[in-house]
C-alpha cells in the first residue's frame, strides 16, 4: 500500500526529531495510516492543551517502513514520488513494491490521419498516416514534433476517430491530425507545448461544449482553440429527434456556474441547443457529404 508523500514528510521529520501536532494528519488515507503507525506503537501521542504532540523513535519508524510497506530509504521514496519522469526501476532502488508510483506503464495519447504528414519524435521522422486499421501511440510525447500549418482536431469519441476518414468532408481546406481524448492529462502537456491550432470536433450538445471549455480552451488559450460547427448546424438541431440526451444532460456537474456566452466561438451553439432543447451526434456526419 503507498503511503502518501504528504505522509510520507510527516515521518521524516519524526525520524529527524521533530515533534509534531496531530493536525498533521489531514486526508482520509494520511489519517488511516496514521491510525494504524499509533496502533502498532510506532508513533506515540501526547494530550497537549487541544491538541497532541506526535513522536516516535527513528528505528522503530525505519524498520516498520522496511517490514510493512517495503520502504528502505524514505527520503529517496518521496523524492521519487515528486518526481514525473521517475520509472519503476528507480522505485525498486527503494521500494520492494513499484507500484508505489502508481504510475502507468503506457503513457501517451493516440493519433492518426488520413493525409500524408510527417512529425518526429526524438529527431527521426515519422509517418503520421498509419496503415489501415491501425492507430499510431504517441508514448515518449516531449520529443514530438509536428508542422506549423498541421490542425489539430481533437475527438472525443474512440468510433469516430476509427473512422475518421469518413469524415474527411468536414475538413477539406486543413492539413489535419486527429488527437483521441484519452485518459490522462499527456495529451494537454504536449498541446501546451506546441503553437498549433486546435479545432474540437464532438458532438454538438452541451456537455460536449463543457468538455472543450474545460479541458482544452481554458488550457490553451482562446487565440489558438476552435469548435467545428457547421454552416447548417441550426437546421440539423431543430430536426434532430434527441431531446433525451439534452435533459439528462443538464444534471452533468460541468455545466454548473458555466456561462457559455463567455465563450464567443460556441455560444451561439449553446443558445441553439438550449433553444430547441436537442442535441445532434457527430456520428451522423459519416460519409455523408450533405444534411
Amino acid at each position: 500500500m503507498k503511503i502518501p508523500v504528504s505522509f510520507a514528510k510527516k515521518l521524516l521529520k519524526v525520524i529527524e526529531g521533530q515533534i509534531l501536532r496531530s493536525e498533521f494528519t489531514s486526508s482520509q488515507l494520511s489519517i488511516n495510516h496514521f491510525n494504524k503507525f499509533i496502533e502498532e506503537g510506532i508513533l506515540k501521542a501526547k494530550p497537549h492543551r487541544n491538541t497532541q504532540l506526535i513522536y516516535g523513535t527513528k528505528e522503530n519508524i525505519i524498520n516498520f517502513l522496511k517490514k510493512e510497506y517495503g520502504i528502505t530509504d524514505l527520503e529517496k521514496y518521496i523524492e521519487t514520488l515528486e518526481n514525473q519522469d521517475a520509472d519503476k526501476s528507480q522505485a525498486a532502488e527503494f521500494a520492494s513494491d513499484t507500484k508505489v508510483l502508481n504510475k502507468r506503464s503506457f503513457e501517451g495519447f493516440f493519433i492518426r490521419t488520413y493525409e500524408n504528414l510527417s512529425g518526429s519524435i526524438n529527431g527521426h521522422e515519422i509517418v503520421l498516416n498509419p496503415p489501415k486499421g491501425s492507430w499510431i501511440y504517441i508514448v515518449d510525447y516531449k520529443t514530438f514534433k509536428i508542422e506549423n500549418d498541421i490542425t489539430i482536431i481533437g475527438i472525443e469519441n474512440p468510433e469516430t476517430f476509427r473512422y475518421i476518414e469518413n469524415y474527411n468532408h468536414l475538413f477539406p481546406t486543413i492539413k489535419p491530425l486527429f488527437l483521441l481524448r484519452f485518459n490522462n492529462n499527456l495529451y494537454i502537456e504536449w498541446l501546451q507545448s506546441i503553437e498549433n491550432q486546435y479545432l474540437h470536433f464532438g458532438d454538438f450538445d452541451l456537455s460536449a461544449l463543457a468538455i472543450y471549455i474545460q479541458e482544452f480552451r481554458n488550457k490553451l488559450g482562446e487565440n489558438r482553440c476552435s469548435f467545428f460547427i457547421p454552416e447548417n448546424i441550426e437546421a440539423l438541431i431543430s430536426k434532430s429527434e434527441n431531446r433525451s440526451l439534452y435533459l439528462r444532460q443538464l444534471n452533468d456537474r460541468r455545466l454548473q456556474n458555466l456561462k457559455f456566452e463567455n465563450y464567443p466561438e460556441i455560444s451561439e451553439l449553446a443558445f441553439l441547443i438550449k433553444k430547441y432543447q436537442k442535441t445532434f451526434e457527430q456520428e451522423l456526419f459519416k460519409n455523408c457529404k450533405k444534411l
